[in-house]
């Protein structure tokens, strides 16, 4: 049995880094009475085997210019095959979520009001910008709920006299 400092040298963590992995339960601990509190002491071979989970690699994703380049590299049958599949669970979230991020700008093109947001998205320009033209009255919009709403024309407009 080694005490938490112990244990802490072995696996070459902090205390405080195992008091954290006790907490999350990757570590068992045992209590001992002491000589005011209990005294945690820990079990070498739940140590080693700690220790050697962490050597494992871990997977981590790859970023590269386009997530969907990424996830068309990787064949279907590979993902498959790769431990049971232990990726396809990953990797389908992940295509997902990609899909809906760069496809976001895309999908204002149909609504007819904007928040403001949006038209930060829209235009480029800053919170700070739309909300000056709004109170000058040179953009027009109303609050509904708690949030303004830009009509999608008033807004083409405004962006047109910005250069004229």
């Amino acid at each position: 049995m080694l005490s938490k400092k112990e244990a802490a040298e072995y696996l070459g963590i902090s205390s405080r880094t195992l008091e954290r992995h006790v907490k999350d339960g990757k570590i068992g601990v045992r209590y001992q009475p002491g000589a005011t509190n209990d005294v945690a002491m820990f079990d070498e071979q739940d140590l080693e085997n700690f220790k050697n989970e962490r050597q494992i690699p871990k997977v981590k994703p790859t970023v590269m210019s386009s997530t969907s380049e990424l996830l068309d590299q990787l064949p279907t049958n590979q993902i498959a095959q790769t431990s049971g599949g232990f990726l396809a669970p990953i990797i389908t979230p992940f295509r997902d979520f990609s899909e809906r991020l760069f496809s976001f700008p895309f999908l204002l093109q149909g609504k007819t009001l904007v928040n403001l947001n949006e038209a930060q998205i829209i235009t480029g320009l800053s919170r700070d910008i739309l909300m000056s033209a709004i109170k000058s009255g040179e953009l027009e919009a109303r609050i509904m709920g708690k949030a303004y709403r830009i009509k999608r024309k008033e807004l083409d407009r405004f962006i047109d006299e910005l250069w004229t």
